[in-house]
């Protein structure tokens, strides 16, 4: 099933969230950068989180929600799963402009939801937990990336994902980061192991 609404609707809720000042104090506003800025050294994100100390990377993509069980991946949880696709570098440069990011000691992740219809993003927005049903990855974990597809499944509630690439590897999740999540907000650690979102019914 594809997502239901659109990357930036996802990227602005889950951004208001992080700017909300409940994880760490912000000394300006969020910096969404230009298309043309996003594609040259030091970019490949979305936004930048200006927080006092070490600035927040967020790279914001869409889940497709698996729920046949015939979906090739059907295995890998024995149960309905999400797909994230990364761009090869035949399309874009984004992955490793990324890594390099992360590479200069920044906090860099992607950040993919746990749902994919438009009550979900509502009803996550309303209550204000955008953050805690998203999946956050580091490009560097992800390694490099060559011209073919790759992509990351993943459950809602799953602590690992499979990237699937040259070979099939499993990947760590970020519930709140290596460090930075972690010394934000005791929030995101009372919440790893809420239930997840309401799934929709195919």
């Amino acid at each position: 099933m594809d997502p239901l609404f659109s990357e930036f609707s996802y990227g602005y809720a889950l951004t208001q969230e992080f700017a909300s000042g409940r994880f760490g104090t912000l000394v300006g506003a969020p910096i969404f950068p230009s298309l043309y800025q996003e594609g040259q050294h030091g970019g490949g994100y979305d936004v930048k989180l200006p927080y006092a100390g070490t600035p927040l990377f967020l790279q914001f993509k869409l889940s497709h929600y698996l729920c046949r069980s015939y979906a090739l991946e059907w295995g890998d949880f024995s149960g309905p799963y999400y797909r994230m696709y990364l761009r090869p570098l035949s399309r874009s440069p984004q992955h490793d402009l990324l890594m390099q990011l992360e590479q200069d000691n920044n906090e860099v992740y992607y950040a993919a939801p746990a749902f994919y219809t438009v009550d979900e993003l509502n009803e996550a927005y309303i209550s204000g937990n955008v953050m805690n049903h998203t999946a956050f990855f580091s490009p560097v974990d992800i390694g490099a990336l060559d011209q073919d597809l790759h992509y990351l499944v993943f459950t809602a509630s799953s602590s690992f994902a499979y990237l699937y690439s040259e070979k099939r590897r499993e990947l760590e999740r970020f519930y709140f980061g290596k460090a930075l999540f972690d010394n934000r907000s005791t929030i995101l650690k009372e919440h790893i192991y809420c239930s997840p979102l309401r799934q929709a019914v195919c």
